[in-house]
């Protein structure tokens, strides 16, 4: 289902309320349950929960409040959920507590239960269920106000909506036609019933469909009608539509594939072929929407990644990565300072945590802070002074805040220093020369914390890199392979293999030989390798 961003929408409410009243709740929340076939998203004992919850909250709060004015129910519909606010003026129910206990103790239960106007009850039905009391000496509202009003008790029921197959709609004003297409497509569909097109739009309002069955000729608005103001919806305008029709003559036909439709039924339709037509189209759909996103994953990717200078100065850089079917938040960028007193290359490389769109979306956002700060870097500036800079935009950024990334920022010099300031980010291997004396494989202890989460000021480190010495930076994606069971090999240890007998490996190969072993699906890998060049000769940048 797919939000509106549409706001709580009152049920049901009653001014001077009476037990009496509760009755009329109840079939104004079913009312509202059925224009928006919850019944049919929803298991029937949650409904029934939800239908019970109300009336004992509501009778406690008619009979133990005195100072009740009013009472109302709230529902908001969204892609995700339903919430349902039951809202009144009375005594908060703290105040019906001996010694006013707070809410959040869970000791609390036996008198909730006992005292506490069924929210008790309540919590064991519903234990996400949130209660906000008014505040004590809060003034009484003498008419009723909407549930995000100041200064009322209201208590909040949350049900996820999270069908597991597609949602179809068949819309068809003979109801024996409605009730055996939808007995075809129970099974393997999460099926709604509407007998008139016009409860279609008001449904699409809050909730998602994800294809359309539609006869044509049906009075108020026919199916022509609905297809046409569905195609001017962005929301619905590539939502599957079928049509279904009792007429097949050839303007019929005609006027429907006019409409952009995906496929057209003549009644009376047999079971196989609707099955069959049905799980065409949205399979169809499917492999269309997907290869749309792998597009726009594959551009926002490639913005990501700045084509990396093959040398500068004494140095070689070679990169590779691999990311995930819906992609994840790494990141490479660099920038060369041309000033001459202070010529260098900053390389910054960087993991948003998470996968898919989300992490993508904070990649590009935070990449595209880092791109100006780069442009706009001080002559010799260094990589500390940059995530120093960096820090602050994120912790006051409004949309950035919410997301954590690492970061490890190198600045490398012609003459050949390395200067390394970390974000989080994992650390580095140093690579010596094959017949070193020294290990093959060396962690660099560049540490520091995740970027906008301190005001402390970050340090960096100085690396030295030998002629032959490589330095071999890398996302978490890598060494997540580690928390693999029944491991043979670490990462590590393969890589050690894999350099002792090609010190010069390409990166790719590199990233390749790995993925032969482990499945690198789960998250973006990055692997960048600066190498410390025997002679320059032919590699200033």
């Amino acid at each position: 289902m797919s939000s509106s961003g549409k706001s709580f929408e009152r049920v049901a409410a009653s001014n001077r309320p009476e037990l009496a009243d509760l009755a009329g709740f109840r079939q104004s929340l079913g009312a509202y349950f059925t224009r928006y076939r919850l019944s049919v998203l929803l298991d029937s004992e949650v409904l029934d929960n939800l239908a019970l919850g109300m009336s004992e909250y509501f009778s406690n709060v008619i009979k133990h409040s005195a100072t009740t004015n009013w009472i109302a129910v709230d529902v908001q519909l969204s892609s995700e959920n339903v919430q349902v606010v039951f809202c009144d003026d009375g005594d908060n129910v703290e105040q019906l507590y001996p010694e006013n206990p707070s809410l959040d103790q869970s000791d609390n239960n036996e008198i909730l239960l006992e005292s506490g106007m069924g929210i008790g009850l309540i919590l064991r039905m519903f234990p996400g269920a949130v209660y906000k009391g008014k505040s004590v000496s809060g003034e009484k509202h003498k008419e009723v106000k909407p549930a995000t009003a100041q200064r009322i008790n209201s208590l909040t029921i949350t049900i996820p909506l999270d069908p597991t197959s597609p949602i179809v709609a068949i819309i068809d004003d003979d109801l024996v036609q409605l009730e055996l297409l939808s007995e075809y497509l129970k099974p393997d569909y999460t099926v709604l019933q509407f007998q008139d097109a016009r409860e279609v739009i008001d449904y699409l309002q809050n909730a998602r469909i994800d294809l359309f069955l539609c006869d044509i000729a049906m009075p108020n608005l026919d199916g022509f009608g609905l297809r046409r103001q569905l195609a001017k919806n962005a929301q619905t305008r590539l939502t599957p539509f079928i049509f279904i029709s009792g007429q097949s003559n050839e303007e019929m036909v005609s006027r429907a594939g006019h409409l952009s439709i995906d496929s057209f039924l003549e009644k009376p339709v047999r079971k196989p072929l609707l099955l069959q037509t049905v799980e065409r189209v949205l399979l169809r759909t499917k492999d269309l929407q997907e290869g749309i996103q792998a597009k726009l994953d594959s551009r926002i990717t490639s913005l990501l990644w700045s084509q990396l200078p093959k040398y500068f100065g004494p140095f070689a850089l070679d990169s590779a990565f691999r990311t995930p079917e819906r992609g994840g938040g790494d990141f490479i960028l660099h920038h060369v300072d041309q000033n001459e007193a202070n010529r260098s290359l900053t390389l910054v490389i960087g993991d948003v945590m998470g996968h898919g769109e989300q992490a993508k979306f904070f990649s590009h956002s935070i990449a595209g802070y880092l791109h100006g700060l780069l442009h706009s870097m001080v002559a010799g500036q260094s990589p500390a002074e940059l995530l120093n800079r960096l820090s602050p935009l994120i912790a006051k950024s409004d949309i950035l805040k919410h997301s954590l990334f690492t970061c490890l920022v190198i600045k490398l010099w012609p003459d050949g220093r390395i200067s390394v300031a970390n974000a989080g980010h994992p650390l580095p291997w140093k690579v010596a020369e094959q017949n070193s004396a020294k290990s093959l494989l060396t962690t660099v202890p560049v540490e520091g914390i995740l970027l906008g989460l301190t005001s402390e000021q970050y340090d960096e480190t100085a690396i030295t890199l030998e002629p032959g010495q490589q330095l071999l930076c890398y996302t978490d994606g890598l060494t997540d392979v580690n928390l693999t069971k029944n491991l043979s090999v670490t990462v590590e240890e393969r890589i050690k293999e894999l350099l002792a007998v090609n010190p010069e490996i390409d990166c790719e190969v590199l990233m390749t030989k790995l993925s032969e072993q482990w499945p690198l699906d789960q998250d973006d890998v990055t692997i960048l390798r600066i190498t410390r060049l025997q002679s320059t000769e032919g590699h200033q940048s």
